[in-house]
């Protein structure tokens, strides 16, 4: 796709070989030595006792078992098989429902209004 373009746009060609030049031109210069001297530090390696590594590696295995464990646990339960028939307990408490009298609904009684004056909640 890249080189479909560059077949017709002059511009990115010449973009593309100035680039190149470029590229060619750092790679093959010398390296020059730096006006300041300054020393790289050595990098120093931080070493850990045995007994340390084999106390991390324990500790990392028995959280792994124990994540295995508790996965294990959470696991729900079988479902045990029924015992016997299905029975309802809401069929006493629906016929206890069905008994409640029911109430009439009462509107709220309207706001007392002074003649010439406007509705309540007008203003």
């Amino acid at each position: 796709m890249l080189e479909k373009h560059l077949e017709t746009c002059g511009s990115c060609v010449a973009f593309d070989e100035r680039l190149t030049a470029t590229a060619l031109s750092l790679r093959t210069t010398p390296p020059e030595p730096p006006r300041i001297g300054f020393q790289i530090p050595k990098r120093t390696r931080v070493s850990f006792p045995t007994s340390r590594r084999v106390a991390v590696a324990a500790i990392a295995a028995a959280l792994a078992l124990g994540s295995l464990v508790g996965s294990m646990l959470h696991r729900p339960a079988p479902n045990p098989a029924p015992e016997g028939p299905q029975i309802s307990f809401l069929t006493r408490d629906v016929s206890q429902l069905r008994q409640i009298p029911r109430g009439t609904r009462v509107a709220p009684p309207a706001p007392a209004r002074d003649p010439g004056e406007p509705p309540e909640g007008i203003i």
